[in-house]
């Protein structure tokens, strides 16, 4: 594991991990959706994408200037009373803190986790 500037040369890497990314220039947002359209797997943490280099949001939802690269954005997002479980085809867990409601852009898309009822909510994700 290296931990790397987000402006760093990422074609070296097979997975990179940006947890708190929620201001994103576009120059950023540009390198990392370069490296996603290379191969590269792009995972981001809560909130990513939500206001730009001076701090203002953005117009358009969640991640911003990644929404295309990613595939999907963010609808709604929530900040927890308690724990509540995911599943999916990666595994069992539970989340805590934020959970983010999110919609596919195209058909081709796989949903990985969802998660499970808890707060009032039957799911926060969607596919």
């Amino acid at each position: 594991m290296d931990v790397v500037s987000p402006y760093a040369p990422l074609e070296g890497y097979k997975l990179v991990v940006a947890p708190s990314l929620n201001v994103l220039p576009k120059d950023l947002a540009d390198h990392l959706a370069d490296y996603v359209r290379n191969g590269g797997h792009l995972v981001l943490g809560p909130r990513s994408g939500m206001k730009d280099e001076f701090n203002s949001l953005l117009p358009q939802r969640q991640p911003g200037f990644l929404a295309d690269a990613l595939g999907g954005r963010v609808e709604q997002y929530y900040a927890l009373e308690k724990d509540f479980p995911a599943s999916g085809s990666w595994g069992l867990g539970n989340v805590s803190i934020w959970a983010e409601q999110l919609k596919t852009l195209s058909p081709d898309d796989e949903v990985l986790l969802k998660y499970g009822k808890s707060n009032g909510c039957s799911t926060v994700s969607q596919q």
